[in-house]
């Protein structure tokens, strides 16, 4: 971006320390701006920067952004300022740094600022296309980071449409998340090979563009389904919000199993996989997803391992299916 883009400026708060930042640096000094413990100031600072014609990135840690600076991202939107702002370690990356640094509210807290796009990819691949497309649009822009990059399959991903993970046997059925939250289906905690274990075989979809949202695309995916699975590690007010509203504005009959960090006091802090594994009860949420999903008769799932590669053996409609499943790691 430094490189193709003249305009470009960079602005990051003490603490944070980037290899790519730190080589900008060294390559074009005066387009680096070092911001200080000041996240209100550097979020304006960018503003202003941004209203001469520049395009600005900002870093900073994302409980910082939606929270402390939220009033100057505000006014931000309102200027249609050409900012993109890098909430680094978004959601519950982090809570081991203490209550001050979790942010289940980032996503609830920021959907109403006017002309602000909002993105939470969830794999290397989806960052690369959001952030081609971020630097493309001059609109506003805040992109959710979080520290554990999903091990997913490889798939087909377009900026701004939604991304199809896994095609399930279970075809009445979906899955749809975002973020960090993906990495829980697969290698942190594991939720797809459970959820096979017990019969239940969902598509999943990834959106990394949560405003706006690509309504039309999400209306075909939900016309395809009984019932649909929303799953977050954050609060109520991103993805679940979203897609109920969808639902009920257009008639729509597939049932919906919001799955997300509810109102409760945090008390526990530690590593975040066990900490979100705590406040959103994942054993008995599976369970939950299990008997919200399955039909009369459950497909009669075989699973075997061999060599990296999964294989899951069913009969359906009297054939029988195999599907082969990639083993991440």
């Amino acid at each position: 971006i430094a490189e193709n883009d003249k305009d470009s400026c960079f602005i990051y708060v003490d603490g944070l320390i980037l290899d790519s930042l730190l080589e900008v640096e060294k390559k074009y000094p005066n387009r680096v701006i070092r911001g200080g413990i000041s996240e209100q100031n550097v979020i304006s600072m960018a503003t202003g920067m941004a209203l001469t014609g520049k395009t600005v990135y900002v870093f900073m840690l994302s409980a910082y952004a939606t929270r402390r600076a939220l009033d100057q991202l505000t006014f931000a939107g309102y200027c249609q300022a050409d900012i993109k702002v890098i909430a680094y370690l978004a959601s519950l990356s982090v809570p081991y740094a203490g209550f001050s640094h979790t942010n289940i509210d980032d996503v609830s807290n920021c959907i109403n600022i006017p002309n602000l796009e909002i993105f939470n990819p969830c794999s290397v691949a989806e960052i690369k296309s959001v952030m081609e497309g971020m630097h493309k649009s001059k609109k506003p822009s805040i992109l959710f980071f979080d520290n554990r990059g999903c091990p997913a399959p490889d798939c087909y991903i377009k900026y701004g449409y939604i991304t199809k993970m896994e095609n399930g046997l279970s075809s009445n059925c979906c899955i749809i998340t975002s973020g960090f939250a993906c990495s829980f289906l697969y290698d942190a905690w594991s939720i797809l090979h459970k959820l096979r274990n017990n019969g239940v075989d969902p598509s999943v979809y990834t959106i990394h563009r949560l405003k706006p949202i690509n309504e039309e695309e999400i209306l075909n995916i939900l016309k395809k389904y009984k019932k649909v699975v929303t799953f977050e590690i954050r609060g109520k007010g991103a993805i679940s919000s979203i897609i109920s509203e969808i639902l009920s504005k257009n008639n729509i009959s597939a049932k919906l199993l919001p799955i997300y960090i509810k109102d409760e006091k945090f008390d526990v802090m530690g590593e975040c996989v066990y900490v979100a594994a705590k406040y959103l009860r994942l054993n008995e949420t599976i369970k939950e997803i299990v008997k919200f999903i399955q039909c009369n008769r459950l497909l009669k799932f075989k699973y075997r391992e061999k060599n990296g590669i999964g294989v899951l053996k069913t009969k359906l409609f009297g054939l029988t299916v195999y599907k082969k499943i990639k083993k991440v790691s």
